[in-house]
């Protein structure tokens, strides 16, 4: 039942979290900030086709911004993932799933923007 089901915190927050912990992403307003990685997010829910399938959905617009906080680089990324159960814990298994991605996306695209050199104006 969803109604008895609580959130460990609000989606922005669990989703800078777990950026902050896999890609080792310093948080905004903390020193040692060179370039910022700004995450908006536009959809995190879990969408059911049927009362027995649905999956996960997460729509960002991610933008990296110099140390000057000038946009080099911008991208929007749609992920979706399947839900193992039609219920809250397979929505929570979904949705991790999509940020699981989301970290391996933004790690892929860091190296892209790096060759480059896209990402001169964050060094220090």
């Amino acid at each position: 039942d969803y109604s008895q089901v609580r959130w460990a915190g609000p989606p922005a927050g669990l989703i800078q979290q777990r950026l902050v912990q896999q890609l080792g992403f310093i948080p905004h307003g903390q020193a040692g900030a060179r370039c910022l990685v700004r995450v908006e997010i536009d959809e995190f829910s879990q969408v059911f086709a049927s009362p027995e399938l649905s999956r996960g959905t997460l729509q960002v617009r991610l933008a990296v911004l110099d140390r000057g906080r000038q946009k080099v680089a911008e991208r929007v990324l749609r992920i979706e993932k399947p839900a193992p159960t039609p219920d809250s814990r397979g929505g929570v298994a979904a949705l991790t799933a999509t940020v699981d991605q989301l970290v391996d996306e933004l790690a892929a695209w860091q190296g892209e923007l790096a060759g480059p050199g896209k990402l001169k104006g964050c060094a220090r």
